[in-house]
């Protein structure tokens, strides 16, 4: 009788064991074929990749710029420009989070315009809304290279101080962006985004997470890159109730950056996607931009 018991609960943990294996190679599988649309989610919601918002329908005057990068890609873009001295005013390199569009981030942009007065250029990645390609962190990183030489290059633009935002993986392009070109960029203000892709795993597969990070071809390292950035002043903004990033990784990254003139602040209540309506956000961003100077001209 307990022969028979223990042979059956050995069977059992040998199915379980193997269905769990299963489960494990098919998640493998199932990541290293669509991980990219996991990462990069270009058409949720649905009507994603047509219909992209417009500057218009929030009161803004704009001028729409299709950037050419130098792999060949077509980007979708959006510069609001002040209507009174723009030239004075800093300029905001926006760089969204990955469903939607740029247009989706309109509503945020404009606060950005109309009370903190900033000029603002917001892209759609590549593969996102109307620009052509397909997104990849290689490709992502081309981009936002990209946006920045335009803004470089642009009359008014050239004149300012470019403040670069990136919310949730536009943090990882941001980053990785700021890293290269400490010399170009003012500020850097960073919205619940993650340390790498590779970390975000096991909240996804909470089973097998640490064998599926490894066949991950995204690793988006922005552990490794925000120590490189030491020259400029860094702003951390975190949801503590943040169910996607898990809010520690925003602390670890902002202990590893470099930057001696770092902030971080926190918002109790707020989640993934409703941070920017935090309690005094925009105050914050505010604040955080007088204490540095950025609101005058670049020298």
């Amino acid at each position: 009788m307990a022969g028979s018991l223990s042979s059956a609960i050995f069977n059992v943990l040998k199915y379980s064991g193997m269905a769990s294996l299963a489960v494990t190679l098919i998640a493998l599988g199932f990541l290293y074929k669509y991980q990219k649309t996991l990462v990069y989610p270009s058409a949720f919601p649905q009507g994603s990749r047509e219909n992209v918002p417009t500057p218009k329908e929030f009161n803004m005057e704009y001028e729409r710029i299709e950037l050419r990068t130098r792999d060949k890609v077509t980007l979708d873009s959006y510069l609001m420009l002040q209507s009174e001295s723009p030239e004075s005013r800093p300029t905001l390199l926006y760089f969204h989070a990955n469903a939607g569009n740029m247009g989706h981030r309109l509503p945020i942009a404009r606060v950005f315009y109309s009370a903190l007065n900033m000029n603002v250029f917001i892209i759609s990645y590549r593969g996102y809304g109307k620009s052509t390609g397909s997104p990849s962190e290689a490709g992502l990183k081309i981009d936002s290279q990209t946006a920045l030489e335009y803004l470089m290059e642009h009359p008014i633009c050239s004149k300012t101080k470019i403040v670069v935002y990136g919310q949730s993986i536009g943090g990882a392009v941001a980053i990785a962006l700021t890293a290269k070109n400490q010399d170009r960029i003012s500020a850097l203000i960073l919205e619940n985004t993650f340390t790498s892709i590779k970390d975000m795993i096991p909240t996804v597969f909470p089973y097998g997470g640490s064998i599926i990070s490894r066949f991950c071809t995204e690793i988006w390292s922005s552990q490794d890159e925000i120590r490189k950035i030491k020259k400029l002043p860094v702003l951390f903004l975190s949801g503590e109730k943040d169910e996607i990033v898990p809010p520690p990784q925003m602390v670890l990254l902002f202990g590893l950056c470099g930057s001696a003139k770092k902030k971080f602040h926190s918002f109790p209540k707020c989640t993934h996607n409703d941070t920017c309506l935090g309690d005094g956000y925009f105050q914050v961003i505010a604040d955080f931009l007088a204490e540095n100077d950025i609101n005058t001209p670049a020298s």
